[in-house]
């Protein structure tokens, strides 16, 4: 029979937080007489500074000093704004052999869990990233004291220090967060701060990650920003995104066509495009020097050879200029528009001005300047017919729809989603698969 272990719940207190601490403290208690799981002996330190000279990570380490000098193989750090869930140790019970730190989910204050946020589980360091930055991770946690002394050490006294605990403990120990509710929120917020997240992003951008799973047996690797989350959400769940806009492409491109891709970001369609379409030749339009960077590093672990890079840090727009870009509040990767800007760091040129030679098929993704873009392809349209596959807003439909006419296209196939669809569009006459244009060659 396993022996009983101690834990001790170490909960960090500040200036104006005595009335806090007795709601934690007993909430403490109510879960002791509860069920204790796999642990003898729970203690309940309360660690303050009344010199009020030590930071949040020092008093933390103080309080995996006490912990350790009682003789605590595991810690309990619970907030004071927090409450212990009332099964919180027999629900942690089965993790304890197996992992050296647990997180939970986080119910609001009526005891339910915050669905959507924190009840998402994982148990490795790539979707460690993930939860952190899209989903929620709190600061409550049990975790191996030893294992917490080593995430500490040389612990940073800066904002981002949590930040800095959470890579190393994610990093070098056996870590679990699971969708059982291990806490209580009684003021509605959790999760990390901007300043926390900056440092996550930071990380990735030194030492990339990449998302690999395989597709018709070959294995694919695509880079894990943390600045994509709809993108890569779907990645990490072993999958293309737009994987069925993208398979029904494939029904409509033959081997050996000139793809243009506008609005690449990290590759995502760049990669399938020259993994199983068999193209002559790829060309990804994208601004972004962030996005570029993803992907290029996209492009090498892949193998791929077709890529030509003339549009990385271009856009592609109705007329040469130059522009800005434009970042939303949230700064996802996806949703980064541009400006014009006669001072602005990224060049714009039209397709036709931008691309030699004759093209089969155009992907725009653009941030509601698909119309800019399409009109800027006239010569390339008229020219080569090309099968385009465009992301419209819905406020620029009646606008498409007369551009389109203009041009001698229909619409074949919609893929819908919120506030925009992507339309999969052929020229009139033309049905089933495109052979790759001789013109020009």
């Amino acid at each position: 029979m396993n022996a009983k272990l101690t834990c001790a719940v170490v909960t960090l207190v500040g200036k104006g937080d005595s009335r806090t601490f007795k709601r934690c403290a007993a909430s403490v208690q109510a879960a002791t007489k509860y069920g204790l799981g796999r642990f003898g002996e729970v203690v309940h330190l309360r660690i303050n500074d009344p010199g009020k000279t030590l930071g949040p990570a020092q008093l933390r380490t103080l309080g995996l000093d006490q912990a350790s000098e009682l003789g605590a193989e595991w810690v309990c750090f619970l907030e004071v704004d927090e409450t212990l869930c009332q099964d919180a140790f027999v629900l942690v019970a089965p993790s304890l052999q197996a992992y050296d730190a647990v997180w939970g989910s986080i119910c609001n204050r009526d005891s339910t869990v915050a669905r959507g946020k924190t009840d998402f589980a994982c148990q490795d360091f790539l979707r460690f990233f993930h939860l952190a930055l899209h989903w929620g991770i709190g600061r409550t946690h049990f975790a191996k004291t030893a294992a917490a002394i080593a995430a500490g050490s040389g612990e940073s006294v800066t904002r981002s220090w949590y930040a800095d605990y959470l890579l190393r403990l994610w990093q070098d120990a056996a870590c679990l967060k699971t969708a059982q509710p291990l806490s209580a929120r009684h003021d509605g917020t959790f999760g990390l701060t901007d300043v926390e997240k900056a440092r996550l992003i930071s990380y990735l951008t030194e030492n990339p990650l990449f998302i690999s799973f395989d597709h018709r047996g070959r294995g694919i690797k695509l880079p894990y920003t943390g600045c994509n989350p709809t993108l890569e959400r779907v990645q990490l769940q072993g999958s293309f995104y737009e994987l069925e806009d993208l398979e029904y492409v494939g029904e409509r491109i033959s081997p050996g066509s000139t793809i243009v891709d506008v609005g690449a970001n990290t590759g995502n369609h760049t990669v399938y495009f020259a993994a199983f379409l068999e193209p002559k030749r790829v060309i990804p339009i994208e601004p972004n020097p962030e996005a570029v960077s993803a992907l290029k590093s996209a492009i090498r672990a892949n193998g791929i050879d077709c890529v030509d890079p003339l549009g990385f840090e271009k856009a592609a727009g109705a007329e040469r200029g130059r522009a800005a870009l434009k970042t939303q509040p949230r700064k996802q990767l996806g949703s980064i528009g541009l400006v014009a800007a006669d001072d602005g760091v990224i060049e714009v040129a039209s397709l036709d001005d931008l691309i030699e030679g004759p093209v089969d098929f155009i992907k725009i993704d653009v941030e509601a300047m698909e119309l800019d873009v399409l009109m800027g392809a006239r010569t390339i349209v008229d020219r080569d017919r090309p099968f385009i596959f465009i992301e419209v807003r819905d406020d620029n439909i009646p606008q498409f729809l007369k551009l389109i006419e203009t041009l001698g296209y229909r619409i074949d196939r919609i893929f819908p989603d919120q506030s925009y669809a992507n339309y999969f569009i052929s020229p009139l006459g033309r049905e089933g698969a495109m052979e790759p244009t001789q013109k020009g060659l």
